[in-house]
């Protein structure tokens, strides 16, 4: 008897906002809208059952459809403001659904996660039998290298545990924003995506870029060329 495989809906958010680079979920990278990156990579992973973007932009909405997501909403006001969080949105798009075993956060601001990476982020996480996962890479400053500074100036370390030596420090890593995946189960009962369990999915620093300026716009660019 064959074995049922989990059923994933990914869910794309993009806001028409935007006030580090305007109008940036739209704007062209190599050819195409910068949405339409992390569309094709949804699409193009073996494990994800339906795509769906949830946007407060009718401009984004008619291209995330030509680029093969669904749209089945539009994203109400309240849920488009700085205040509104991504549980809040991931809450709302899910209610139009049901039957899903996981649901999966992209982020349109991470164009370089390709389809093998949400392919190996699931893989890895349901081998380990763990209810969420989320990318993350390896931060080029470790942070017991990193001070605070109070309101007079003075210095004190943010991590102050007695080592000294570089070689002494352990590996550390940032949530790149990439790949968001949780268990619905598990999500409608804690609203978040970082439980326990949560297992972070290591991808390469080149893949990790988060778009939110017109310098990192560019960098994006810099890299696709550089791997043509």
């Amino acid at each position: 008897m064959s074995v049922k495989s989990p059923s994933i809906l990914a869910i794309i958010p993009a806001r028409g906002g935007s006030k580090g680079l305007p109008a940036k979920n739209l704007k062209m990278l190599q050819g195409k809208p910068l949405l339409a990156w992390t569309i094709e990579a949804a699409i193009g992973a073996q494990c994800i059952s339906k795509v769906v973007v949830s946007t407060d932009d009718l401009d984004i909405a008619s291209i995330a459809k030509a680029s093969g997501a669904e749209v089945p909403f539009i994203r109400p006001r309240f849920l488009s403001t700085d205040n509104a969080t991504t549980a809040n949105v991931v809450s709302h798009a899910s209610s139009f659904y049901t039957g899903f075993d996981f649901l999966m956060v992209l982020q349109p601001t991470s164009p370089l996660r390709n389809s093998l990476d949400i392919d190996n982020a699931f893989l890895a996480m349901t081998n380990v039998n763990v209810s969420s996962c989320v990318s993350i890479n390896e931060v080029t400053e470790s942070p017991w290298l990193m001070f605070q500074r109070n309101s007079v100036g003075s210095l004190s370390k943010i991590i102050s545990d007695g080592r000294q030596r570089r070689q002494d420090f352990p590996t550390s890593y940032i949530v790149n924003g990439a790949i968001y995946i949780v268990s619905t189960r598990e999500f409608q009962k804690e609203e978040s995506f970082f439980l326990p369990d949560t297992f972070g999915y290591v991808m390469e620093n080149n893949r990790s870029i988060d778009i939110d300026t017109l310098d990192d716009f560019m960098k994006a660019e810099r890299l696709i060329l550089a791997s043509a």
